[in-house]
This record gives structure tokens, sequence and C-alpha cells, in this order.
């Protein structure tokens, strides 16, 4: 999948998408750890 994505776009657009993705990854491990974190306290 990743590598249909980088022969479809240009190396600017695929740049972008891979900071798009890193930045939602970051997002949402931040919840899971919120999330996680508010679980256990809670318990």
């Amino acid at each position: 999948m990743a590598r249909y994505f980088v022969k479809e776009y240009d190396e600017d657009d695929s740049r972008d998408m891979l900071e798009l993705a890193e930045s939602l990854i970051k997002l949402v491990e931040e919840d899971m750890r919120r999330w996680l974190h508010e679980h256990r306290s809670s318990s």
C-alpha cells in the first residue's frame, strides 16, 4: 500500500503524506495514553 502511494505521488507529495501520517499517529498515541491513564486511575 505504501509503495502504491509513493508511485502515485511525486516526492514532495509523498513527504507531505508521511508527515501527515506521523502527526496522526502521534495524536492517536497521545489519546491512547490519556485514555489508559484515565482508565487506570478510575479502577
